[in-house]
């Protein structure tokens, strides 16, 4: 995956039911092994060449992978990492709901996504 951040969040697992702190790693932004979690703010120091996406306003989606659950192990693929104008506010599966590019890391997604990011918290 090369370069990437991550968001911490405190959720329940969906396989053993115990609520734990999952880490979504994410490139976007300026990554480099920063840890962030709900209420941060995207950084978008230093060289814009090292920039993965570019800043969008609203509600975006963001490609991200889910650590394993470190409880159960269990893992999932395919994850989002939700950002609204530029904060963090939320994670979980992407379900087929997004399609990422091969150079997609983020995504618009409007206003019609923001019951499901409520789910994600």
């Amino acid at each position: 995956m090369g370069a990437f951040d991550v968001l911490v969040v405190s959720q329940k697992c969906d396989q053993c039911g115990i609520v734990t702190d999952f880490r979504y790693q994410f490139k976007y932004g300026t990554p480099w092994q920063k840890q962030y979690v709900l209420g941060d703010r995207v950084d978008w120091e230093g060289n814009p060449n090292r920039w993965n996406g570019q800043p969008m306003p609203g509600l975006i989606a963001v490609d991200a992978e889910r650590e394993a659950c470190p409880n159960c192990q269990c893992e999932y693929e395919f994850s989002i990492v939700y950002i609204d104008d530029g904060m963090f506010i939320g994670a979980g599966r992407n379900g087929g709901r997004f399609n990422f590019g091969n150079d997609d890391y983020a995504l618009p997604i409007g206003q019609y996504a923001r019951l499901t990011v409520e789910d994600t918290k």
